[in-house]
Formats: C-alpha cells, sequence, structure tokens
C-alpha cells in the first residue's frame, strides 16, 4: 500500500493501470473542499508497484513514505466494515462527500466534520495529528472523539 496525493479528479484509470484499488474515500466532486489536497491510500496488487511518473502527470502524487502493517490492517478493517454509513451518526452517505475524522480513523459525513470542527478540543486533535506526523508516526489513532464536549483533560497543548 502507498499513500497518494493530490487535488481535484482523483485518476481512476490510475487504478486499472496500476492493478490498484483506494482503501480510503475519493475525493468527491461536490463536496464542498474539493479543491483542497487529499491524501488516498491505494493497494497495489501483488508484484506491482505505482508508476511514479503516471501518477504525476495527474497532477497525484506517490508519496514516499510506505504505511506500517499496524496501518495497514485498521484500513483493511474499515473497508471490511464500510457499509456508506458516517462511522459516527450512522447516516447514509451513498450520495454525499466524508472525510476522515481529526479525533479517530472515523469516516464522518460534513455535518459530523462541522460538529467536530467546532469542537472546543478541535485544534487540539488537529495539532497532534499534524505533530505526529512530522515525527514520521504515520500510526497515530487520534486523541479519540468524546462527544460534543471538551475533553477531561482539555488543558493539554500540543
Amino acid at each position: 500500500m502507498q499513500v497518494v496525493e493530490g487535488r481535484g479528479d482523483f485518476p481512476v484509470d490510475m487504478l486499472r493501470y496500476d492493478h490498484a484499488f483506494c482503501m480510503t474515500p475519493i475525493p468527491h466532486p461536490n463536496h464542498p473542499w474539493y479543491q483542497r489536497t487529499f491524501r488516498v491510500v491505494v493497494a497495489f496488487a501483488p508484484r506491482y508497484s505505482p508508476t511514479t511518473d503516471r501518477w504525476e502527470s495527474f497532477g497525484w502524487k506517490v508519496l514516499p513514505y510506505p504505511l506500517s502493517n499496524r496501518t495497514i490492517d485498521l484500513l483493511k478493517q474499515r473497508v471490511r466494515n464500510w457499509r456508506n454509513q458516517c462511522h459516527r451518526c450512522q447516516n447514509n452517505m451513498v450520495a454525499v462527500a466524508y472525510a476522515m475524522s481529526w479525533f479517530n480513523t472515523d469516516l464522518i459525513c460534513c455535518d459530523c466534520e462541522k460538529e467536530e470542527r467546532g469542537h472546543p478540543d478541535f485544534n487540539l486533535a488537529r495539532n497532534t495529528l499534524r505533530y505526529s506526523f512530522s515525527r514520521g508516526d504515520y500510526d497515530y489513532q487520534g486523541i479519540d472523539w468524546q462527544g460534543p464536549g471538551p475533553s477531561t483533560d482539555s488543558s493539554m497543548e500540543i
């Protein structure tokens, strides 16, 4: 598995070309933040590797860091359990966009994402995740979602 990063139209044809499939959601054109940079985890068939030059010709790049076995197992579990429902509110998400939570590994709908962004601990969750990535810890699972109120220890700073 590798992580590809880009914005705008996801090059779906690259999945066929590289004998691959997505392990995380592809950005939806109707998503309000569609032009932001997205990261998508792509699994390649055995004996195949990404054709990085071709990905770059579509404006997407293959990131150099591989995922750990722990992260791969977690993503496989998420894909197996995916039922086109928001992991937090259980609303159907077939025709809507969704995102990964900053608080944990939930795939959430736009309404839950808005609620999350208004959470008192949102900046703590976002900064903690960014800090862990900057140290190369791509297995970070988040500070966990405790509901709409502040966490029990909101004095933490990052």
